[in-house]
C-alpha cells in the first residue's frame, strides 16, 4: 500500500531560537514531528505562519525576517517558471497576497506563509506578524488566512493529501476551507453536510484540557469576519457557529469544539490526558497517542553513540561530563558558582499555576538545610517563563527571584530566565534529577522530562502525563498528591541524595547508575518522535 500524503497544520514550529515561530511545547512538538518525518522517509508537508514578532521567545528583531529565514535554510517557493509563487486570498475588505517560505527536512517539507511584502497594505502585512496576536479578530483572520492559503498552495503544487492533520483548535479553519472546496463540487450543500464529506480525511490533536485552549467567539464576530466568504460558498455564519458551539455555553463558538466535533478521529497526547479529558468532558472520544521527542535534537551525542554498550563506569563518566558542561555554561552565563560534582536538580517549564513552580519553596528553612548539607547537598536550577497576562505566573516568578537572592541559599538555588529550546538542551542534557510537580490530571504530557531522561536524568514527578504510563520507581520517584510539599523534601533528603552520594569501592553510585541506564533505555524505546509518528500512521493516518 502506498504511503499516504499527510498535510500537517500547526500555529507554531520550533525550528531555532532565533526564529519567532514558536511559543512553547506545542511548537517544539511540531518541529520534532517534521524532523522525524523527514528522517523516516515519510511523505509529509507542514504549514504554519511566518511570524515576525513573539513575546514568548526573545528574538533579534533587528534582522529582517527574510534574512533570518534564509539563514535557517528557508527559500521562497517558486513556480515552474522560476517566479516566486504568490497566492491571493480574499477576505472581507482585503485581498491579501501570500508567499511561502519552504525548508526541506529529508522527505518532509515545512511551509511558512508570509504576508509582509508589497503590494499588501500595512494591515495585510501585519496580519501574520504576531504569534497569537492579542486581538481576537486579528487572530481569527490569521488562522483563516493560513487555512485558505495553505489549501491553495497544495492545489498549485498539484498535491491532494490523503490526510489533513490539524494540530490544536487554532487550525480548525482548515475544516471550513475544505468544506468550501466541497461546495464547488456539489450543489445546495449545507455546511454540516460539507463537513461530513471532508470528515474522513481529517484527524486532529488536542494538547490540553484547560478551558483557555483554542479561541472563542460570539456569532456577531463570525458574521463580521467570515459572513461574506461563507455566503459566497452557500454557507452562513449561523451554520459555522452551530458547528463549533460549546454545549455548556450556548452563546459561545470554540475553535477547539469545531476541531474535535468535525475531525474523523482526535487524539490526546497521553493516556492520562484522555482520562482527564473524559472527567471534564464525559462525551470525549479522544484516543491516546503519547507525545515523543526527536532524539537527535535532544540527546547528547556521546550517549546516543555509546550508551547502549557502555559499562557502568563509562556511562557515569559520560553523564558526569554532561553535568559539568551544563554547570560551566550556567556559571559563565549567570555568574553563579554551581558545583560540577554536586547533585543537580532542575525544574524547568512555563510558570503556570497548575505546574506548581514554587512547591520547592514551600518550606524555606528546610530547603536551606537541604542545599547546605555538608555531605549530601543538592543544588537546584529553576528555569521558566511567565505569560505577561498570567498574574499567578508573574507572582511565582517574583517569589522565585526573591528566593534565589536569599542569604541562606548560598548560590545553590539559581534562576535561569528565557526558557527556550537552547536552554532546554543544556538543562535536560546535564540534570541529575528532573523535578515535575503539576497537579495530577493537569499536565497533558510533559515532554521536557522525556528529553531529560533521554540524557540520563532521573525523574521525581507527579504521576501525570507520560510518567503515568510507566513504573516511575524504575527511573526515579513518584510525588504523591497528598502533602506533596512535605514529601518532596523528605524524599530528596532520605532517598534521592543518599542514592546519588553512596559510592562503592569503584567510586560509582551503583544504584543511581542502574536507574540512569534504565531511564535512557526506556526513553529510546518508548518515548521518541519515531514511535509517536508510527502511532499516528497506524492509529490515525492509515485508517483515513
Amino acid at each position: 500500500m502506498a504511503q499516504p500524503l499527510v498535510a500537517y497544520f500547526s500555529a507554531e514550529y520550533a525550528i531555532a531560537d532565533a526564529l519567532p515561530t514558536y511559543a512553547g511545547g506545542l511548537g517544539v512538538l511540531a518541529g520534532d514531528l517534521v524532523r522525524q518525518a523527514g528522517d523516516d522517509g515519510r511523505n509529509l508537508i507542514a504549514f504554519g505562519p511566518a511570524y515576525r514578532h513573539n513575546v514568548a521567545v526573545k528574538t533579534d528583531h533587528s534582522t529582517p525576517l527574510e534574512q533570518q529565514l534564509a539563514d535557517h535554510g528557508f527559500r521562497l517557493l517558486e513556480k515552474g517558471n522560476g517566479e516566486t509563487l504568490v497566492i491571493t486570498v480574499q477576505l472581507p475588505g482585503m485581498e491579501t497576497a501570500v508567499r511561502v517560505w519552504e525548508r526541506k527536512f529529508g522527505t518532509a517539507r515545512l511551509m511558512l506563509l508570509d504576508t509582509d511584502f508589497a503590494p499588501n497594505t500595512a494591515i495585510e502585512r501585519n496580519l501574520m506578524a504576531n504569534l497569537y496576536d492579542p486581538d481576537l479578530r486579528t487572530r481569527l483572520q490569521q488562522q483563516f488566512l493560513l487555512a485558505m492559503a495553505s489549501v491553495e498552495v497544495l492545489q498549485e503544487l498539484g498535491l491532494e493529501p490523503d490526510v489533513y492533520h490539524l494540530n490544536e483548535g487554532h487550525m480548525a479553519w482548515v475544516l471550513v476551507v475544505l468544506a468550501m472546496e466541497e461546495a464547488h463540487r456539489h450543489e445546495d450543500l449545507t455546511l454540516a453536510k460539507a463537513l461530513e464529506l471532508v470528515r474522513d480525511r481529517v484527524v486532529a490533536t488536542k494538547h490540553t484540557i484547560l478551558p483557555g485552549a483554542g479561541d472563542f467567539a460570539e456569532l456577531g464576530v463570525l458574521q463580521e469576519l467570515f459572513g461574506e466568504v461563507l455566503k459566497s460558498h452557500g454557507f452562513t455564519a449561523e451554520e459555522l457557529f452551530e458547528a463549533g458551539r460549546m454545549p455548556e455555553a450556548t452563546e459561545t463558538f470554540s475553535t477547539t469544539r469545531l476541531l474535535v466535533a468535525s475531525a474523523r478521529v482526535s487524539n490526546g497526547v497521553s493516556a492520562m490526558h484522555c482520562v482527564a479529558e473524559r472527567a471534564t468532558h464525559p462525551h470525549s472520544a479522544l484516543i491516546a497517542v503519547t507525545n515523543g521527542v526527536y532524539a537527535p535534537r535532544w540527546q547528547h551525542h556521546n550517549l546516543a553513540e555509546r550508551a547502549r554498550d557502555a559499562s557502568d563506569a563509562e556511562l557515569w563518566q559520560m553523564h558526569s561530563e554532561n553535568r559539568a558542561g551544563m554547570v560551566a555554561h550556567l556559571n559563565e552565563q549567570l555568574g553563579s558558582k554551581l558545583n560540577p560534582e554536586r547533585l543537580t536538580a532542575v525544574w524547568a517549564r512555563r510558570f503556570a499555576a497548575y505546574k506548581r513552580p514554587t512547591l520547592i519553596l514551600s518550606d524555606m528553612a528546610r530547603l536551606a538545610r537541604l542545599l547546605n548539607d555538608r555531605e549530601r547537598s543538592v543544588q537546584i536550577i529553576i528555569s521558566g517563563n511567565a505569560n505577561e497576562s498570567d498574574v499567578e505566573g508573574l507572582e511565582a516568578l517574583e517569589q522565585i527571584t526573591a528566593a534565589v537572592q536569599h542569604e541562606d541559599m548560598h548560590g545553590r538555588l539559581v534562576y535561569l530566565p528565557h526558557y527556550v529550546t537552547d536552554t532546554t538542551k543544556w538543562l535536560a542534557g546535564g540534570a541529575d534529577l528532573w523535578l515535575n510537580t503539576p497537579v495530577r490530571g493537569m499536565e497533558a504530557c510533559g515532554t521536557s522530562g522525556m528529553k531529560a531522561s533521554l540524557n540520563g536524568a532521573l525523574q521525581f514527578s507527579t504521576s501525570d502525563g507520560w510518567f503515568d504510563e510507566i513504573d516511575g520507581t524504575k527511573i526515579g520517584w513518584i510525588l504523591p498528591e497528598m502533602e506533596a510539599d512535605k514529601v518532596l523534601y523528605t524524599v530528596l533528603e532520605d532517598e534521592v541524595a543518599p542514592l546519588f552520594y553512596e559510592r562503592g569501592r569503584d567510586g560509582l553510585p551503583a544504584g543511581w547508575v542502574a536507574k540512569l541506564r534504565a531511564a535512557v533505555e526506556l526513553m529510546e524505546k518508548q518515548f521518541t518522535a519515531h514511535r509517536m509518528l508510527d502511532d499516528y500512521y497506524t492509529k490515525m493516518y492509515e485508517r483515513a
